[in-house]
């Protein structure tokens, strides 16, 4: 009996020092994301996914909206089987120093965590690569605002050639009406691709 009020010593130990860190990283983690919140000004929001103002970003957001309630029903999932697990198989006093019942494995479960995992990962890059087909295909428009981007080794170079304007780590682009919208084409070149463009205009 000594032995086994010693083990449950020690267990209880290790679960609360356990849960005492993760109660830290939890603070943490709303301290960081509370700093995050307080330090933007007001006038410079921050950019959010949830926020869309464009085409593009409409369709980044639904497809958003779908990822994160796959992965928040697999959360609540393996949260609450994590849960169901720990409190009914938690050491007891009576069973200390008898061994447990012992499992092999089960070929039906063992299908489906190989299985279902799968379907989530191919329905997911289905979505995402029909997303990212669509906003890169997407034709230009006729009326749409030509602008050439430029990677450079530390800054943006931004090229209007209607406008015959060249700016630097700055895009500037017409408010767009909704009854009459302006879209905006943008071109994206490394500098070695943008130089031999223009070698080849010269």
């Amino acid at each position: 009996m000594k032995i086994g009020e010693t083990m449950r010593k020690v267990d209880w130990r290790a679960i609360a020092s356990s849960g005492a860190g993760v109660l830290v990283l939890l603070a943490a983690v709303l301290l960081a994301a509370s700093l995050c919140g307080t330090s933007t000004p007001a006038d410079h929001p921050v950019p959010s996914i949830f926020d869309s103002h464009s085409a593009p970003a409409e369709s980044i957001r639904h497809l958003s909206h779908f990822v994160l309630g796959i992965t928040g029903v697999i959360f609540l999932v393996v949260f609450s089987l994590l849960s169901y697990v720990v409190v009914k198989f938690r050491n007891r006093a009576a069973g200390s120093e008898r061994e447990p019942a012992q499992v092999y494995g089960s070929t039906q479960i063992e299908l489906a965590w190989i299985v279902i995992p799968i379907l989530i990962v191919v329905v997911l890059c289905v979505a995402t690569a029909r997303v990212i087909h669509a906003i890169q295909d997407a034709p230009k428009p006729c009326t749409a605002v030509e602008v050439n981007v430029i990677g450079q080794q530390f800054w943006w170079e931004f090229r209007y050639p209607a406008l015959g304007i060249v700016t630097a780590n700055e895009l500037h682009i017409p408010v767009s009406d909704p009854a009459h919208p302006t879209p905006t084409f943008l071109r994206l070149m490394r500098q070695r691709k943008a130089l031999k463009g223009l070698a080849r205009q010269c």
